[in-house]
C-alpha cells in the first residue's frame, strides 16, 4: 500500500522527494522522508503518508515595463483563518499531470462560480483554455507545521502565464 499507485482508493502514495520512497516504521506506518518533526500520527491530515495540493500559479502580463521587464501580477487570496495571502490551491490525488489537471478543472469551476455571475458554457470554455495551456513547474516536499512523523504535505506546482488584459 506505501511507496506506491493505490488503486483500491486512486491516490498516489509515491512521494516526491529526491530519494524516491520512504521507510515505514515498526507499525506498519510511514516516516517522513525529511525526518522527525516530534509529532507521531496524521495530525489533521487527511491521509498517512504523503498528502497531495497542486498550487497554481496564474500570472497577468501588465504590458508594462520597468528596467526593459514586463511586470507581471500574480492571482493571490486570503483565507477567513488568516489575513496572509497565499497562491490558489487544492488537495489532490497525485502529482502527474492528468491528476492536477483533472482537480485543477473541478477548483476552477468552484472559483469561477463564486466570482463570476457568467453561465457555465462560459465558465467551461475560460476553465479549459486555462487547463490547456496550463506549465508544470515543479514538485516539492512542502515544510509545513502540519506535517508529522507520519504524514505530509507535497506539491505540484503549475503556472498559467496571460499576457495583455484577456
Amino acid at each position: 500500500m506505501w511507496n506506491t499507485f493505490d488503486t483500491n482508493y486512486n491516490v498516489d502514495r509515491r512521494t516526491a522527494n529526491p530519494f524516491g520512497h520512504y521507510s515505514i516504521d515498526q507499525k506498519g506506518y510511514p516516516l517522513n522522508p525529511l525526518g522527525r518533526t516530534g509529532l507521531c500520527g496524521r495530525g489533521i491530515l487527511k491521509r498517512w503518508g504523503v498528502n497531495y495540493q497542486t498550487h497554481l500559479v496564474i500570472m497577468y502580463g501588465t504590458n508594462e515595463m520597468k528596467s526593459g521587464k514586463e511586470i507581471f501580477k500574480y492571482l493571490m487570496h486570503s483565507t477567513q483563518d488568516d489575513s496572509y495571502f497565499h497562491l490558489p490551491s487544492t488537495w489532490t490525488t497525485g502529482t502527474n499531470m492528468n491528476a492536477v489537471k483533472k482537480t485543477l478543472k473541478v477548483f476552477l469551476c468552484d472559483i469561477y462560480q463564486k466570482w463570476n455571475n457568467l453561465n457555465s458554457d462560459t465558465n467551461d470554455n475560460k476553465i479549459n483554455r486555462i487547463i490547456e495551456h496550463l506549465t508544470f513547474v515543479s514538485t516539492a516536499y512542502i515544510d509545513d507545521s502540519k506535517n508529522t512523523d507520519n504524514a505530509w504535505l507535497e506539491t505540484s506546482i503549475t503556472k498559467q502565464l496571460i499576457h495583455g488584459n484577456k
